[in-house]
């Protein structure tokens, strides 16, 4: 005979202290059982939700055997239904949850959960806001799952808190801007839509692992800007296929792991600028409507950005390589700015196209690539060095090329290169 598993014995409302036996309280809820609440005693967080609960009981008093019993399903790891969450989280502003907090699929007008806490996993997988999202300051100390999750305004996660892996995948959708500045991620921080080949990236990016359509999960959807400035994550940065309407602002960004945002696509500019990226840097086929600016970005390993598409400009000054750069068949709009760029491997730039001015002068490689490699405007590349062999057969420069105090250890090939004059 199975013996059937006992609810827990902790407190049903952890906040408050002087409740009797759960069993007796509930059968006759008051604050006379409650006693005096002495806002000392709690944590600051919780100091709204135990004001609201108190007035609220003084007007309704079942309000306070509804909040018992959602304590005990939270309690037991049980879901709470779409209007017990709306009671805790936005009309008594409960701000402190022990355990994993289950509100997958729920529907809110808006969803306030500023400053709360979570001792475990946070699931809204699927969950509907008409309004704003709003989770700043908010900590997790499990994992965050919203795959699915659909924001019609505004995502406020400012200095969000998650202890374990980020997943905001399966076609999330955030309708206006999404706001993550300084969110620090303890594991990994999916946004993009490779998750269930993520193993294979590199090789995929290669073109040696053809992935299936319906095992391709949907990136995040963005309609606004998405700003990410300063956000930190210790594990891998998945945000392939990604998709934001405006601009992209992740200047200062930290990533522990490699940084996957092939094909993703900005619609306004892209700000990477000091930028650091303890992995490889995939990027290929990104595109970017207007500037991208990467200007002092750093990545440990090699730096993939092959057939990317910049409308604006391209802004790669002091960039800093630890090992190769591959930017074949990479397309610039207007100029293309890497000035005292110093890649420590190989430069692949063969079949670039910049539709402006190539800037180069005082760019450091060790082999470099750039056959075929058009330009639209003047190319200047004074003070280039280039440690190996130099690549250049077939370059076609529109206007003028600058190549003084140009040094090449190696070979320096320039066959067939086209240009109206050459310094």
């Amino acid at each position: 005979m199975e013996t059937q598993k006992s609810l827990s014995t902790e407190p049903v409302i952890p906040e408050l202290k002087g409740i009797g036996e759960t069993v007796e309280f509930m059968a006759e809820p008051n604050l006379e059982k409650l006693g005096e609440i002495n806002l000392g005693k709690h944590d600051r967080r919780d100091h709204e939700f135990l004001k609201r609960l108190e007035v609220i009981a003084y007007i309704e008093s079942d309000v306070l055997k509804r909040v018992a019993i959602i304590r005990t399903k939270l309690a037991n790891n049980i879901k709470i239904t779409n209007q017990e969450a709306e009671e805790i989280i936005n009309t008594l502003q409960a701000k402190s949850f022990m355990g994993n907090l289950d509100i997958s699929s729920h529907e809110f007008r808006t969803l306030d959960m500023n400053d709360t806490k979570i001792t475990g996993d946070f699931n809204s997988d699927g969950v509907t806001v008409y309004r704003a999202n709003n989770q700043n300051n908010m900590e997790i100390e499990g994992n965050n799952n919203q795959r699915g999750m659909k924001i019609r305004g505004i995502n406020r996660q400012n200095k969000m808190k998650v202890k374990g892996n980020n997943y905001q995948i399966g076609g999330m959708k955030v309708g206006e801007d999404n706001l993550q500045y300084m969110m620090k991620v303890g594991g990994k921080n999916y946004q993009g839509g490779d998750i269930v080949v993520a193993k294979d990236w590199k090789k995929m990016k290669e073109g040696l692992v053809q992935v299936d359509s319906d095992r391709i999960i949907s990136g995040m959807l963005v309609g606004g800007d998405n700003f990410q400035g300063r956000m930190t994550i210790k594990g891998l940065n998945c945000q392939d296929r990604i998709t934001i309407g405006g601009d992209n602002y992740q200047k200062e960004m930290k990533v522990g792991g490699d940084n996957l945002q092939d094909r993703m696509e900005v619609g306004g500019d892209n700000n990477q600028s000091e930028m650091k990226v303890e992995g490889g840097n995939c990027q290929n086929r990104m595109k970017v409507g207007g500037i991208n600016d990467q200007e002092e970005m750093e990545v440990i390993k090699e730096n993939w950005q092959k057939r990317m598409e910049i409308g604006g400009n391209n802004s790669q000054i002091e960039m800093k390589l630890s090992r190769d750069n591959d930017q074949e068949g990479m397309k610039v709009g207007g100029d293309n700015y890497q000035s005292e760029m110093k890649v420590k491997g190989n430069n692949n730039q063969s079949k670039m196209k910049v539709g402006g001015r190539n800037n180069q002068n005082e760019m450091e490689v060790i082999k470099n690539n750039q056959k075929k490699m058009e330009v639209e405007e003047n190319n200047y590349q004074k003070g280039m060095k280039v440690r190996g062999d130099n690549y250049q057969s077939e370059m076609k420069v529109g206007g003028d090329n600058y190549q003084e105090g140009m040094k090449v250890k190696g070979n320096n090939r320039q066959k067939g290169m086209e240009v109206k004059k050459n310094y």
